[in-house]
């Protein structure tokens, strides 16, 4: 099989991470550092996808180092590589790329970072991962993305947090205990600690200023999905690390089906 094992270590730096990729388009370092991709010959390049990938990989690595100054320790730290990394192989795969492909492309794009990083930051940091294993990252992406832009976005934005939640939610549970990914079910139990210890920060954000426990959020299945459910939810019983409840009537949705 195709791509190498992820490495999740970026998600215990995701706010920096993301900020880096919130400010890779601001207009006063993107246009000169983007030529690197432009004369560069890609085996399979539909509609350009992969050379606008290439730019955005450059363009993540300026955000770093131009817009928020991150020194070669700094950049090594908030383990922006890795980010990089991750990003361009959801980004690949997202653009439908093959396995064999993509494995090519990111040797590619991996030999083109001397041409920007003087300080070789990303030699040898970007290769293909498993397709199953982006899926699973993306996953863990979006579960701390919507968590920040809750944040930044105060209630307005409550019920697709929840709506988004919930969608993760039952898709991470299935693909950890159902996919049997252990390394991946390590990275949601992180998660869901990491959520319980921060939702008090938010407290004036959500409904009579408390947030949902995880204890309190649904998992709305139809019935073809509740036999992958109580699999997952056996599981977590079995290792009394996480657990499911329902959701009292101020946070239930009308969907049936969220996975």
């Amino acid at each position: 099989m195709s791509g190498k094992d992820p490495d999740y270590s970026f998600f215990e730096n995701f706010e920096s991470c993301y900020k880096i990729e919130c400010k890779k388009e601001q207009a006063n370092f993107v246009t000169e550092y983007t030529n690197y991709c432009k004369d560069t010959q890609f085996t399979y390049n539909n509609g350009n996808q992969v050379v606008h990938i290439c730019k955005n990989m450059v363009k993540l690595y300026n955000s770093a180092i131009l817009e928020h100054g991150y020194s070669k320790k700094h950049f090594t730290q908030n383990n922006v590589p890795e980010f990089i990394n991750y990003w361009i192989n959801k980004e690949l795969t997202k653009a439908g790329i093959n396995d064999d492909m993509r494995s090519q492309f990111c040797k590619k794009l991996d030999s083109i970072t001397h041409n920007f990083d003087n300080q070789q930051l990303l030699k040898n940091k970007i290769y293909d991962i498993k397709k199953k294993d982006v899926k699973a990252m993306n996953i863990l992406y979006e579960f701390y993305k919507i968590f920040y832009e809750l944040a930044q976005k105060g209630n307005n934005y409550l019920q697709d947090f929840l709506v988004n939640f919930r969608k993760n939610y039952n898709e991470g549970l299935i693909k950890c205990f159902n996919g049997a990914d252990v390394k991946f079910c390590h990275e949601l139990n992180k998660y869901i600690k990491f959520y319980e210890q921060r939702k008090g920060q938010l407290s004036n954000i959500c409904d009579n200023n408390k947030c949902p426990s995880l204890k309190k959020l649904t998992l709305l299945l139809s019935p073809s999905k509740k036999e992958l459910l109580n699999i997952a939810e056996n599981g977590y019983k079995l290792i009394g690390s996480l657990h499911i409840s329902y959701l009292d009537g101020l946070y239930s949705t009308e969907t049936d089906d969220v996975y």
